[in-house]
């Protein structure tokens, strides 16, 4: 039989896994937000004169300032929290009294980076269910301006429909299962709000993806480099949303299977969006840099000249009857 001290034991040692692939992941997130900064000021002129650039733009400013800050205050809370699980007493405990106000600051701005992650996964959705044709090229400045202006407006109200979804359907939601637990009834309301409001936005953009690879299966439209990497970041959210609901198959032939499982784990996929923003950007410039270069070299390379001798033998030939 299990004493209270072995489930203690791996209770800390599940603990200290969570602190570890934490800390991991955040030290990843911050080597390649440099990176990702300093694609986005070097390419930053160059991408304002494309229609999907408030999207890119907007992503930007919420990664350089709320996911930077989440980043930066979980990296300052890993020391106390391992201090916490494995000297836990009355010293342990004043340590996170004093570190509330930045539990605070951490827990506000990991929300607003989880709705910017919703956003951006519609926007993304919106933009490939478009088909992503490229006519930057034929716009005028005062049409490319109005459609900058439609994205940020069509942006801001995704943002107040999250809210409004956060602040009041969800807590009507559960106010109503209360009633339905009184009932004694096995339907939850709140987990139906959840998968129509929150787990369908994680789902439109592998939908979006398929039903364009579909339709230009045999025409491949070509795309700006802005469409190219939000489609490149469509294919890795798409990626992840697809081995969860391959895990969760296996898992329904188990017998183990639970909507509401199976809508968390879709959700947690968001957890890897601005992460997989960053990466993609970083590699699709490198690309971009690499082909660029290519192209340099290769007009640099000037062949020679090769003139037959025959042409050179009537060449002399004409200049000899001249004379």
């Amino acid at each position: 039989m299990f004493e209270l001290e072995d489930y203690i034991t791996i209770i800390k040692s599940v603990l200290a896994f969570i602190l570890i692939f934490y800390a991991a992941y955040m030290g990843g997130s911050l080597a390649v937000l440099c990176q990702y900064l300093r694609t986005q000021i070097i390419y930053d002129e160059q991408w304002r004169k494309l229609s999907e650039f408030p999207i890119t733009h907007h992503a930007c400013h919420v990664i350089r300032y709320f996911y930077t800050t989440s980043l930066v205050i979980g990296l300052c809370f890993l020391p106390v929290f391992a201090y916490v699980i494995f000297n836990f007493g009355l010293a342990a405990f004043f340590l996170l009294f004093f570190t509330a106000i930045l539990g605070i600051v951490s827990a506000v701005c990991t929300y607003i980076v989880g709705l910017f992650n919703q956003v951006y996964l519609i926007m993304i959705a919106v933009e490939i269910f478009k088909g992503m044709r490229n006519q930057d090229e034929q716009l005028t400045s005062q049409i490319l301006h109005t459609r900058h202006l439609e994205k940020k407006k069509n942006m801001r109200n995704f943002y107040i429909c999250l809210l409004v979804r956060d602040f009041i359907i969800v807590p009507i939601s559960y106010l109503l299962d209360l009633d339905q637990i009184s009932r004694s009834t096995p339907f939850s309301i709140s987990t139906a709000v959840t998968m129509l409001t929150s787990t369908s936005i994680f789902l439109s953009v592998p939908l979006a993806v398929i039903t364009y690879l579909i339709k230009n299966s045999e025409n491949r439209t070509t795309k700006n480099e802005l469409q190219n990497m939000i489609f490149a970041q469509a294919v890795v959210s798409s990626v992840a949303v697809m081995i969860v609901l391959a895990i969760f198959l296996v898992l329904f032939f188990f017998g183990w299977f639970s909507v509401f499982f199976l809508s968390f784990a879709i959700q947690s996929t968001g957890f890897i969006v601005p992460l997989n923003i960053m990466i993609t950007t970083v590699v699709h410039c490198k690309s971009i840099n690499q082909r660029n270069f290519t192209a340099v070299v290769n007009l640099g390379r000037v062949q020679p000249l090769v003139v037959p001798i025959e042409n050179l033998r009537n060449l002399q030939y004409a200049n000899s009857s001249n004379v």
